[in-house]
């Protein structure tokens, strides 16, 4: 309430109301409720106002925790789905050539082998000469053999002596074919009746042989290109035969 001077000099006393629009000098008070109706109605939309998603609430929770930046729960399962196909792939591709070729499709080192022994002496054994590689060969092979020692009824040797050398095998092919066998013998009988002048291997208590095969491999792969096997001579089963040792 505010008082006010007539032209008189007289005073009176008149209520101002606040908030008079352009048009008129009198406007009708405000409307509380609608006010208050309209601010309820701002402050539910903005509660109810969509939040981030899951694939951007996982990436504010790693940018807060100090971890990379830019990764998102729908980039890592890819990239883990990515891995998991291509390891795999590779295991199908690997046993299916395990399977259909015969072997593994890498290089492998040469295997040597006797077959079961002829009925008349052990001496006249076949061995093998084995490539277990699927897909790769194996060239310009060559075995040597040699007798540690023997001890029959009328010959005994032992280490050292003048025929415990080195002497050639008849074969094998100087080509081994992925997941293959090459046969070869190795002249025994031959062998020390060129040195010793008579054949004595007849009836053996006791024997050991070497055999040394040589081969080129290849230079990208850590293989060794020379292989050797020990054999000793099992006498005590029904026909003497060779056995690894």
């Amino acid at each position: 309430m505010s008082k006010f001077k007539r032209r008189d000099g007289s005073e009176y006393a008149a209520v101002v109301e606040v908030g008079l629009d352009a048009r008129s000098s009198r406007s009708k008070s405000p409307d509380l409720h609608r006010l208050l109706r309209q601010k309820r109605r701002q402050f539910a939309s903005a509660y109810h106002r969509p939040g981030p998603v899951m694939r951007d609430r996982k990436t504010i929770f790693w940018r807060s925790m100090g971890g990379m930046r830019g990764w998102q729960i729908g980039e890592e399962w890819l990239l883990i789905s990515a891995a998991v196909s291509v390891v795999a792939v590779l295991v199908g591709f690997l046993v299916s050539v395990h399977y259909f070729a015969g072997g593994p499709p890498w290089p492998t080192q040469l295997v040597i082998s006797v077959q079961a022994p002829p009925s008349v002496s052990p001496f006249e054994s076949i061995f093998l000469a084995r490539n277990q590689s699927g897909l790769f060969g194996i060239s310009n092979l060559s075995v040597g053999c040699r007798i540690i020692s023997v001890r029959t009824k009328r010959l005994s040797m032992s280490k050292g002596s003048k025929i415990s050398l080195m002497f050639p095998s008849r074969g094998p092919a100087a080509l081994v074919r992925p997941a293959s066998a090459n046969p070869f013998t190795c002249p025994f009988r031959e062998y020390i009746e060129s040195v010793s002048g008579a054949v004595a291997l007849d009836d053996p208590t006791e024997a050991q042989i070497m055999l040394v095969a040589k081969y080129d491999a290849p230079w990208w792969w850590p293989i060794n290109p020379e292989v050797s096997a020990l054999f000793a001579l099992d006498t005590r089963s029904s026909s003497p035969r060779w056995t690894m040792k």
